[in-house]
Formats: C-alpha cells, structure tokens, sequence
C-alpha cells in the first residue's frame, strides 16, 4: 500500500486562513498601540525598593492558632514516640558488606 498525501479541503484552508488573519491583526494592533503611541503615552515604570531580610517583619506565632485548636485535644498518640533504632541493620548502609564465600 502506498503513501498518498491527503488533500486539504477548501473550508478548512478557510478556517485557517481565517485564524491566521485574527492572529495577525490583533498582533499588529498591539504593536502599533504599544511602541507607535507616540510621546504622549504614559510611562509605565515600577519604583525599585531595596528591601532587605532587616525590614521585613519576623512572624513568630505563624501556626499557633493551628496548635491551640480544640479539635486536636482529641488526638491519641499511636505507638511509641520519639522512635528508638533496633538492632537491625548496618551502621553504614551505603558501604558493601563483605560477605564470606559460600554464605548468602
């Protein structure tokens, strides 16, 4: 079986020369409105501040209305808290251990 290009029809090379005209003209009037307004257009230009981490305000007590809440006077606690590490496992679980021949 062989390749056979397909034809575009009619209506849609007009749909898409149509998109295309839409695109084109509304990127034009935003040239022409932005860099061809002429002096008179206004400026648009933001004030620099220099702001340091001295200025800004330190909030201390972001959360706190979260940890007073009475909802979580309610909460159990579920297994044994801070978590203590067993005898289980390497002290270094990144370096190979060196196993001895015949043993797996």
């Amino acid at each position: 079986m062989a390749l056979v290009q397909k034809r575009i029809s009619r209506k849609r090379i007009m749909i898409l020369a149509g998109i295309l005209i839409v695109f084109g003209g509304a990127t034009l009037i935003m040239v022409f409105q932005n860099y061809f307004s002429g002096p008179d257009a206004p400026d648009i230009v933001l004030p620099i501040t220099n702001t340091t981490t001295k200025d800004l305000p330190i909030y201390t007590d972001l959360g706190k209305d979260v940890l007073e809440d009475e909802r979580l006077d309610d909460l159990t606690v579920h297994g044994d808290f801070p978590i203590k590490p067993g005898t289980l496992g390497r002290t270094n679980p990144f370096v190979e251990s060196i196993q001895p021949e015949g043993a797996e």
